[in-house]
């Protein structure tokens, strides 16, 4: 068997530093992060899922997140989905480690159709995050340090919402509309 060599990128993302391991394709890249307690997702991860759910989808969605509370993905949710690299990790995480991507108020709506799934080196989920674009909200789990404490569902701030959107849009997601 093969063995890869590790290439180690230095992300300074609120003073972490993030270990990279390539695949032969670098839109495919993984990264096991090794993070201080105040850093999302506060636990190791490999790779990063964007995935479109709910499209089409009127009124109630089937999910309010791209994972069941098994850890299984939800039934609208589009696979296989899009594994984001290193670059499209990190600013990923940029987003949702600083305050400015939230506004102050919570969001009524909640119909995501777009997510991201953290995943272990086994393969695992470790960590979700929902996106709503109709009406500027965000659920993650676990709770995102630079999230407003008390709302359910955190609004997001109007660059916020333009850095998410462009973000899902260059992972190669569909269209933020629904």
């Amino acid at each position: 068997m093969k063995h890869l060599f590790r290439i180690v990128v230095f992300l300074f993302i609120g003073g972490s530093v993030l270990a990279c391991t390539p695949s032969a394709n670098p839109t495919t890249a993984s990264a096991e992060a090794t993070l201080d307690p105040n850093q999302y997702p506060m636990t190791p991860f490999m790779t990063v899922r964007g995935f479109a759910f709910n499209r089409g989808k009127k009124g109630r969605p089937d999910c309010h997140t791209p994972l069941n509370k098994d850890g299984t993905l939800c039934k609208s949710v589009e696979k296989p989905g899009v594994v984001l690299n290193a670059a499209q990790q990190k600013r990923l995480l940029a987003l949702l480690g600083t305050r400015k991507t939230f506004g102050d108020g919570e969001t009524k709506c909640f119909i995501p159709h777009h997510g991201f799934v953290f995943y272990d080196k086994e393969d695992k989920p470790v960590a979700q995050v929902s996106i709503c674009f109709l009406c500027a909200g965000l659920r993650a789990s676990p709770r995102l340090p630079a999230q407003p404490k008390n709302p359910r569902y955190s609004g997001l701030g109007e660059a916020g919402m333009k850095n998410l959107r462009q973000l899902c849009a260059d992972v190669g997601l569909p269209d933020s509309q629904g």
